[in-house]
């Protein structure tokens, strides 16, 4: 906030809360480059080897050009292939979180082949003599303000062969000439195919009869039944990223069931059971602590959604991953019976492979890291997804508080739940945290051991994370709970906790 007084016909600034606005934590996003000249206006780039989320909006943060996995069995071909960028006067705050290592004595080749070296490492600042290692993602990087000027930052990046500018005028002529002329033979042999009787039968101008299900107990509807249904699709529920949802009168049991579906011309229609509790968002999540939903509730919802998501991974041929679990996607029936719904981000998996690539697809704040990595995607990215949701459904809170404001105390920073979380389960201290929630207070060892599971499901390495089948075990107590690798330093990037403040810019 800026307090401006009045001078004659100018304002002057006589307060202001932030001198230097690339000090505000994640201001240009994750990987995004803060420089602010003139202490007022911020302008967000990315570090070099990173392309902005969203070119409009640089603050959203960026993402790797290209998938560097250093610490795979066979990334040593990977590693001939990239270098370290200088970045004179440029500055990564340490962090906790981020710091890899400090090594003192070091020098600008030192340090340099420290980043090289190390598989873990993906930038490095360089303070007089000492070199401050830095673990992905980078976060909070800006031109040095003038109390850390002098520090160079170095960033690993792939080396990008540069296209051959020498390419003769003939050259550029004879290309566009191919293009030109391959565009109109398209276009031309179009025209042809569409008029010509021999291939009429390509083309069906006339109303398409009403599909017959083949092999599946869906029930058909016509366009104008649906639109009867909905009295003109005018009682309207929700609104989700892929249509809208209404209400109308016309599998597992942890999956919102499918009645039927509408396919005429251009009207394509899903038709699902009413789920009357709503979502599992606005059943947790209550303004007054003492109206959140019971204990037991809550433990049996947890179950329940672990179950829908096994029948997904595991039961399903072939298999599914959903790519967007979160509370807005769990809804409740007339018994509070969890079910998942939402399959528009969706993606199969064939039976002859275990992973498969595709866009980012999810919400911020649930992707696992391998999202942001360009890196081939699991089941695995459910369960971190799955990890998020089921810390938010113990403690009732948000993965991230907006109107949480650190009071300064130890531990006290709720604002991020995974981070809040971790640290009183670090220091032995869950009990202290539920102490008002008397229903858990008796059920400690239930709730502490979910827990446990909850984070285990937050391992930032994939392959460490346990599958549906080993968490549905763990949380009904049939499988023993050890201590989540998430703890160890070397492994813990916390990624989704800071990431997240890409929502707030």
């Amino acid at each position: 906030m800026i307090y401006l007084k009045e001078s004659g016909k100018d304002w002057t600034v006589i307060w202001q809360a932030i001198t230097q606005p690339c000090t505000v934590n994640a201001i240009c996003g994750v990987y995004g480059f803060c420089n602010s000249p003139d202490n007022s206006t911020v302008n967000c780039s990315c570090l070099p080897g990173y392309t902005p989320f969203d070119p409009n909006f640089p603050s959203k943060g960026c993402y790797p050009n290209v998938a560097l996995d250093l610490c795979a069995k066979n990334a040593n071909s990977s590693a001939s292939n990239i270098t370290v960028v200088k970045i004179q006067n440029a500055d990564i705050p340490n962090s906790i979180f981020f710091d890899l290592q400090r090594i003192d004595s070091s020098d600008l080749d030192s340090c340099s082949k420290e980043v090289m070296n190390d598989c873990f490492c993906m930038a490095a600042v360089l303070i007089d003599s000492v070199c401050y290692k830095k673990r992905t993602p980078l976060l909070n990087a800006r031109i040095s303000i003038p109390e850390t000027s002098n520090r160079v930052t170095l960033i690993k990046v792939p080396q990008i062969l540069q296209e051959d500018q020498n390419d003769s005028p003939s050259r550029v002529v004879l290309i566009v000439a191919a293009s030109t002329c391959s565009m109109l033979a398209i276009v031309f042999a179009t025209i042809a195919i569409y008029y010509h009787p021999t291939f009429g039968y390509l083309i069906k101008k006339e109303t398409p009869p009403k599909p017959k299900p083949v092999d599946i107990n869906l029930k058909a509807f016509s366009f104008q039944e649906l639109r009867e249904a909905t009295n003109g699709f005018r009682n309207e529920l929700d609104r989700g990223g892929f249509g809208t949802v209404y209400f109308g009168m016309t599998h597992h049991k942890n999956l919102v069931r499918l009645l039927g579906f509408c396919n005429e011309q251009n009207h394509r229609l899903l038709v699902y059971e009413m789920m009357r509790n709503g979502t599992l968002s606005s059943f947790i999540f209550r303004e007054e602590d003492k109206d959140k939903p019971s204990w037991e509730h809550r433990a049996k919802i947890v179950v329940e959604i672990a179950r829908g998501l096994m029948y997904l991974h595991e039961e399903c041929d072939p298999q599914i991953i959903h790519c967007d679990i979160k509370p807005q996607n769990v809804l409740l029936d007339s018994n509070y019976t969890a079910k998942i719904s939402d399959f528009g981000m969706a993606k199969l998996l064939m039976n002859d492979r275990s992973r498969t690539s595709t866009n980012v697809r999810g919400t911020m704040g649930y992707l696992a890291p391998e999202w942001l990595k360009n890196a081939p995607i699991t089941a695995k990215v459910d369960i971190y997804s799955l990890g998020v949701m089921l810390l938010e459904i113990l403690f009732c809170k948000r993965h991230i508080e907006l109107n949480q404001i650190e009071d300064g105390t130890e531990g006290g920073d709720d604002m991020i739940l995974i981070d809040w979380v971790q640290y009183w389960a670090k220091e032995g201290k869950l009990r202290d945290i539920v102490s008002n929630d008397v229903e858990v207070v008796n059920d400690f060892n239930r709730f502490e051991r979910m827990t446990m599971v909850g984070l285990w499901c937050l391992c930032p390495n994939p392959t460490i994370r346990p599958s549906i089948a080993k968490v549905l075990q763990m949380l009904e107590g049939d499988s023993e709970v050890s201590v989540p690798p998430l703890f160890d330093g070397l492994m813990f990037e916390l990624f989704m906790a800071k990431s997240l403040f890409l929502f707030l810019l």
